[in-house]
């Protein structure tokens, strides 16, 4: 089962922790790894990794340690940590290279967990080709290790800042099933964050 790592840092020297993961990744010639910088707060990035299994996340931090990867990207402060499995995937070849990402996270309090569940995967499925003929892509992935088990990443990635801007100041880009739906969804959560990332580098790199 393929199994996502989200990490969300505060950074000190942010050009090291770019230079230095991509410079470990060149050394053991990894290409799972992807990086998100915030816009609003620069000095934030989520560092997203991708594993075929958790025996591959132990391997490569394993190889982390051995090679010293501390000290190629500088400190920095764990703000959160969890592994995911994915739930939808409007783009799973991955073919869609964006440069920009809008990444929700929010809870589901327990009792609505089947409820939230099923009206995401109907919200998702109403309008998943529309975006991707618009070159948006579309995951959602549940968190399941970690602090706080009941959350859910939406995250979506557009191939210019424009686009990403019309989708945060436009609350009718879904077809109008999909705005229904998403009326009878957004009760069922709490705690919604969301914020607007430069993909510094992406998976497959």
């Amino acid at each position: 089962m393929t199994i996502t790592q989200l990490r969300l840092t505060k950074v000190k020297d942010p050009d090291k922790l770019i230079n230095g993961l991509k410079q470990h990744a060149k050394e053991f010639n990894r290409k799972n790894f992807a990086i998100f910088r915030s816009l609003l707060t620069p000095s934030i990035f989520i560092l997203m990794t991708r594993y075929e299994s958790l025996s591959e996340s132990i391997s490569q931090k394993v190889e982390n340690a051995s090679s010293n990867m501390q000290e190629k990207v500088g400190g920095f402060e764990m703000m959160d940590n969890g592994f995911y499995s994915l739930m939808n995937s409007n783009d799973p070849e991955n073919s869609l290279k964006n440069k920009f990402a809008v990444i929700g996270e929010f809870t589901i309090p327990l009792e609505n967990t089947s409820k939230a569940m099923n009206l995401l995967n109907l919200q998702f499925n109403s309008n998943a080709e529309e975006n991707f003929s618009k070159g948006i892509r579309r995951v959602q992935m549940k968190k399941i290790a970690g602090m706080e088990v009941n959350k859910v990443i939406n995250y979506s990635s557009f191939p210019s800042l424009e686009a990403a801007e019309l989708f945060l100041s436009n609350t009718t880009l879904s077809a109008e099933s999909g705005n229904k739906i998403l009326d009878l969804l957004i009760p069922q959560l709490s705690n919604i964050n969301r914020g607007i990332f430069e993909i510094v580098h992406t998976l497959g790199e």
